[in-house]
């Protein structure tokens, strides 16, 4: 994801799994939501801002929050607010091969 400073309130940001339970989409058996990898980047110095499992995508022209966090999880620094640019989504090709743990393909890097 590309991402330019901004100080704005966060809006809400999409669901990866907007199917419903009676969809063939919907496979889990549990209550949990699906997770990947969110990596925030800052492309006009390449480095990597943050990057953790989550279960949303921000839109473009949304505003994450960053906070950083010790280790007892109490904010150790003041948070930094960032408008979303763009989303990529590593989206494995039909040409990819299957996953060694039997699993299907699906997207694990945002």
């Amino acid at each position: 994801m590309s991402f330019s400073r901004l100080p704005r309130p966060v809006p809400n940001a999409y669901f990866l799994n907007r199917a419903s339970p009676a969809s063939p989409l919907f496979r889990s058996t549990s209550h949990e939501r699906p997770m990947v990898t969110l990596r925030i980047v800052r492309h006009d110095r390449d480095s990597v801002l943050a990057e953790c499992a989550s279960s949303v995508v921000p839109a473009r022209g949304e505003v994450v929050q960053l906070d950083t966090i010790d280790a007892s999880g109490e904010k150790s620094r003041p948070s930094t607010l960032w408008r979303v640019v763009s989303v990529t989504l590593h989206v494995p090709s039909l040409m990819s091969a299957a996953p060694v743990d039997g699993s299907r393909l699906s997207v694990q890097q945002v």
